[in-house]
This record gives structure tokens, C-alpha cells and sequence, in this order.
């Protein structure tokens, strides 16, 4: 939804004369993404443990019990770790 929203919202103030130019519309897809996985990115943290948890003696019962443990560990900075890259990437993929 928030993908969505961000993108309506970003095509909209682009758009001049009520259209939309290739290059504004790949900003507008870059703003979308870039609005995504920033309100996405710790709970993809927080899967991406479990499924690397899985197969090892140290698994996890639930998302809360991992995200504690991240927290435990690395405090706030480790639900945003890999983020900068992850942004990188979302503006040329969406």
C-alpha cells in the first residue's frame, strides 16, 4: 500500500500538464521503492535471520523473540543494517 501511495503521490507532483515524462516516471518508481523499504526493511531484517536460523541449533520461535535478540545485540542500528545499499538499489529497480 505504502508503495503505491508513494508512488501516486510522487507521480502526481511530477507530472506537468497532467503528464508524465519517461525519466519522471522512473523518479517517481524510485521514490516509490525508496518509500517501501524504508518502512519494510527491519521486518525483512528480521526474516532474513530466521531463515538463516533455521537450520542451526540457535532457531527462533516467533518474529518478536528475533527482533529482541537484534536489538539485544546491535540495538536500533542492526534493524538497518545493508539499508544504504538496499536504497541504492531501489531507485534504478523500481
Amino acid at each position: 500500500a505504502n508503495y503505491i501511495c508513494a508512488y501516486e503521490t510522487s507521480r502526481r507532483f511530477l507530472a506537468s500538464d497532467g503528464k508524465l515524462s519517461p525519466a519522471a516516471t522512473m523518479v517517481a518508481g524510485g521514490c516509490a521503492g525508496t518509500a517501501y523499504w524504508l518502512s519494510n526493511y527491519p521486518f525483512d531484517v528480521i526474516k532474513n535471520k530466521m531463515q538463516a536460523a533455521a537450520n542451526t541449533p540457535r532457531r527462533y520461535s516467533n518474529m518478536i523473540e528475533c527482533g529482541k535478540e537484534i536489538y539485544r545485540v546491535d540495538g536500533w542500528k542492526g534493524f538497518t543494517r545493508g539499508l544504504s545499499v538496499c536504497l541504492l538499489r531501489a531507485l534504478p529497480a523500481n
